[in-house]
C-alpha cells in the first residue's frame, strides 16, 4: 500500500496484522508533515509507484484521466491494461 500523504501515525487494526506478519508494506514518498491527499499528491504517489515497478498493471484508467496520461509518459516499463 502506498499513501498519497505522509506516513500514518496509527495503522488501522484490519491492516496491522498483515503489516506485523510481513504480508503488507506501507510506503510513502512524502514527509510526515504532508497530511492531506490532493490530486497533486496522488499523482506524485502514482509516479513513485510506476518508477519502482518493473511491470505496471492498470485495471482501469479514465479516458483523459491522470493514469491514462501517466502511462503514456512511461518509458522502459511493461504496461498492461486489463
Amino acid at each position: 500500500m502506498t499513501l498519497a500523504r505522509g506516513m500514518k501515525e496509527k495503522i488501522e487494526p484490519e491492516l496491522k496484522a498483515a503489516v506485523d506478519a510481513g504480508r503488507l508494506l506501507i510506503a510513502t514518498p512524502f514527509e510526515n508533515s504532508v497530511q492531506r491527499v490532493t490530486a497533486e499528491t496522488a499523482e506524485r504517489r502514482n509516479r513513485f509507484m510506476i518508477e519502482l515497478a518493473d511491470e505496471v498493471v492498470i485495471g482501469f484508467a479514465s479516458k483523459g484521466g491522470m493514469l491514462e496520461r501517466l502511462i503514456v509518459e512511461v518509458k522502459g516499463k511493461v504496461i498492461v491494461q486489463v
